[in-house]
């Protein structure tokens, strides 16, 4: 039988996980032309071109992708060998899963579904990642990261490659001080536009500010539109005006009486997903996470 080249192997890895031959030889102390022609042997040795190759960028081949799946675990094992053997550590190394989290999920709700998890777990570490959706699926799709929570869906060829699941559904509120939303609800001698900070969000209806202006005796004057939760509940608690947004987003000020909420009764509840690639090495353990964080969905 004949056997794959561990060296050769190990190349192409470095230069994935290090970005370019470059960045490789320098981690590696070789020369350039050394990972070049390793990476190169390694081509010509499985019979597929492992890079794509732009004036401006390079991507991992669709076998690429498999590949490095494969060498990523086989460096990961090897590294746990000499932690094990050669180092005399007891025990099994700590799993860590990389998360990529989009700008529009609460911090609420990932503290949440993350804490008690973490909490009861000696086995598992989670590396947190934020980014633009788009960024954080190309990454998750080169298999740099184990799966992403999100307020968005794959499109086109990405909806075959990635699993999706409902972790979570949330109702959109108005969101301010007690003063503020007394004045939305009570106060109809003297209709006043209130200042408004908006959630924006994919699927939102074309005419939801006007419709949102006719559900309260006063308009809003909208003064900022974002995917940011974390900035909505600051605008939500700064007695300047209302926020719009998810309701898991100010739950915990709700609780403790800082703020009150207005349910908004023509919008439906903005699910949150997590997505994962349908090959990724760790699919069992992100699966167990996501069924243990988010128990009821």
């Amino acid at each position: 039988m004949e056997w794959i080249n561990f060296r050769h192997l190990y190349s192409f890895w470095m230069v994935k996980r290090h970005g370019g031959f470059l960045k490789a030889s320098q981690e590696m102390h070789v020369s350039q032309s050394t990972v070049s022609e390793q990476v190169s042997l390694l081509e010509e040795y499985l019979q597929e071109k492992l890079f794509e190759r732009t004036t401006r960028s390079m991507h991992l081949s669709e076998a690429g992708i498999r590949l490095f799946n494969f060498a990523d675990e086989i460096f990961q094992k090897s590294r746990e060998i000499n932690r094990i053997i050669r180092d005399g550590e007891g025990g099994r190394e700590p799993l860590t899963l990389k998360v990529g989290i989009v700008g529009g999920v609460s911090r609420n709700l990932l503290y949440r579904a993350f804490h008690g998890f973490l909490n009861q777990s000696d086995d598992l570490k989670l590396e947190i990642i934020n980014g633009a959706f788009e960024e954080l699926l190309q990454l998750c799709g080169n298999f740099e990261l184990d799966f992403i929570i999100t307020t968005q869906l794959p499109h086109g060829k990405d909806v075959l490659n990635f699993k999706t699941k409902v972790i979570e559904k949330s109702p959109l509120c108005v969101a301010g001080k007690k003063k503020i939303i007394k004045k939305l609800t009570n106060d109809k001698s003297k209709p006043q536009k209130i200042d408004a900070y908006v959630f924006s969000y994919p699927f939102r209806h074309n005419d939801f500010e006007s419709r949102l202006n006719k559900t309260f005796p006063h308009s809003f004057n909208y003064k900022l539109e974002t995917d940011d939760i974390s900035l909505l509940r600051f605008f939500a608690n700064s007695n300047e005006g209302v926020a719009i947004l998810p309701e898991i987003g100010v739950l915990e000020d709700v609780q403790k009486g800082d703020i009150e909420i207005l349910k908004i009764p023509f919008t439906e509840d903005l699910p949150f997903y997590a997505l994962y690639h349908r090959k990724t090495m760790h699919i069992k353990e992100v699966e167990d996470l996501i069924k243990a964080s988010f128990k009821d969905f």
